[in-house]
């Protein structure tokens, strides 16, 4: 028996069409964008009704339950490839048993390391963050309870990858929005009653494992031959592992490079100072919110693409590239021009006075590190896990020599830079090995690097303390500069009938 895919989208060319592509990243894009408004608003009333400290702690939850992606071993990313490569294949019958063996490793993964993640949890709490008294109490706790969400995380993350295979981004944007909203709304809520960090996690764990049951129940909606016959294949572990491994390795050097910076300064300056370099990183992280909605979309389909006409897949790994640099560039030179600003507006004068200069660093960076994933992810995606692996590890030791020497002399603004030049080295490496894996020529290779060099030395313009009203004149004709240049020099033929025509349109 054939697997059908679901309607409307059930031939390749469909599941691969500029059409689909665009509407899935929008719908990507809105699941992402919605709820900052809300946590913009949210990190206020927080700073204001917890102590600064169990602030600086709530942070470091917040980036501990996304680093429990982890423990899936790499499987959720290998479960979208493969289904999204069978599912117009004459190997589509075995889409089932590859995503009931997946969840089933996945599950058995993620319950190891939330038990090694519980014992390690007092040592972590009094040794390495150094917490004393109540505050320890409640880290402890708080630390439990994050550890019991794992395998509801890990799970997740594996039912959000099969959706991906299928491009249902729209039942996927259904979820991650409330899901999103309620990670910032469920700790306001508990405020009123505690000023404790221990109900405040246990709510946000609540809200995972909602979250865990609703997207199975959407799998099984697309596909209801889920249930059947929970029988594992060996054929699938072997492939899930020989995919997986690398990506395991990806998935725990990666974020520990990311989020190492904030445990350091924890360790070495103070958890106080956490939140004074977390709260301008958790801004310009936002960055991630297009060019997670985009990646998200690509990789289902440069996994398709690569396999199925190699000129396809250039085509869309490199508008990818350049839709993606546009699309931030806007929001990371407003970071960089109004950091101190906005940083004053939001947070107040003492915010600003320790955070701004902070602000600007991680934005070029963060520029960097979001261009970055659209190699990542193709290299993923055509089945070479190991080479962005080989790459981490690689960085890994001397970042972490740069990261500590920085953050010893110079305090956060040496943090900053250190993941600034981290991230300017591995966006370099990352297109140069996606570029030889689709055979690009070295020009393509040079031009890119060319307007990211344009990029960065317009950043650092921005960055000069000129007076307000000079920024507020400065910053949209930079704009409007780039999108002429962008129009006369980057787009093709077709790309500038396609625009005329949506303008057309918008203008009818």
């Amino acid at each position: 028996m054939v697997y059908e895919a679901p309607a409307p989208e059930k031939t390749g060319a469909s599941l691969l069409s500029g059409k689909l592509l665009a509407k899935n990243t929008l719908l990507n894009l809105l699941g992402n964008l919605l709820p900052v408004a809300i946590s913009i608003v949210a990190v206020r009333l927080l700073v204001d009704g917890l102590e600064i400290e169990r602030f600086g702690l709530l942070n470091l939850a917040w980036i501990i339950i996304g680093y429990f992606s982890l423990f899936d071993l790499g499987f959720g990313r290998a479960l979208t490839k493969l289904v999204a490569e069978r599912l117009e294949s004459a190997r589509s019958n075995e889409i089932p048993s590859i995503f009931r063996t997946t969840i089933l490793l996945m599950l058995i993964a993620s319950s190891i390391g939330g038990l090694v993640a519980a014992l390690l949890t007092p040592w972590f709490v009094g040794s390495v963050l150094r917490l004393q008294g109540e505050l320890q109490r409640d880290g402890v706790w708080s630390f439990l309870i994050l550890a019991t969400a794992i395998p509801w995380v890990v799970v997740t993350a594996g039912l959000r990858g099969y959706l991906e295979a299928f491009q249902r981004f729209d039942l996927i944007t259904a979820v991650r929005i409330p899901m999103s909203v309620f990670s910032y709304v469920g700790p306001l809520i508990v405020l009123p009653f505690s000023q404790s960090l221990t109900p405040v996690v246990a709510v946000l764990v609540a809200g995972r494992i909602a979250g865990m049951f609703i997207h199975f129940g959407l799998c099984l909606n697309i596909s209801r031959e889920l249930l059947q016959r929970w029988n594992v294949s060996f054929e699938n572990i072997g492939e899930l592992f020989r995919f997986g491994g690398w990506l395991t390795v990806s998935a725990i050097i990666g974020p520990f490079m990311i989020y190492m910076d904030r445990f350091l300064i924890g360790v070495y300056l103070s958890v106080i100072t956490v939140a004074y370099y977390a709260t301008p990183y958790e801004l310009v992280s936002r960055f991630s919110l297009i060019s997670g909605a985009l990646a998200g979309v690509m990789f289902p389909a440069f996994a398709a693409s690569y396999a199925q006409d190699l000129q396809q897949a250039r085509k869309i790994y490199l508008r990818s590239v350049k839709y993606l640099a546009l699309a931030l560039f806007p929001v990371a030179l407003a970071c960089v021009t109004f950091a101190h600003d906005g940083l004053f507006i939001w947070l107040g004068a003492e915010f600003a006075a320790n955070s701004a200069l902070v602000l600007q660093i991680l934005a070029i960076g963060m520029w960097m590190n979001n261009l970055a994933l659209m190699p990542f992810s193709l290299i993923q995606a055509t089945g070479r896990p190991d080479l962005s692996a080989k790459i981490h590890i690689i960085e890994l030791p001397f970042y972490l020599i740069l990261l500590i020497w920085l953050t010893t002399s110079f305090g956060i603004v040496g943090v900053a830079v250190a993941w600034t030049l981290r991230s300017l080295v591995d966006t370099l490496v990352m297109f140069a090995v996606s570029h030889r894996i689709l055979h690009l020529s070295l020009q393509i290779y040079v031009k890119i690097i060319l307007l990211g060099l344009i990029g960065i030395i317009t950043f650092g313009l921005a960055a000069l303390p000129l007076p307000l009203h000079l920024r507020l004149i400065g910053y949209p004709v930079v704009l409007v500069g780039t999108l002429l240049a962008t129009w006369r020099y980057l787009f093709e033929a077709d790309e500038r009938t396609w625009s005329l025509g949506l303008l057309r349109q918008w203008k009818t």
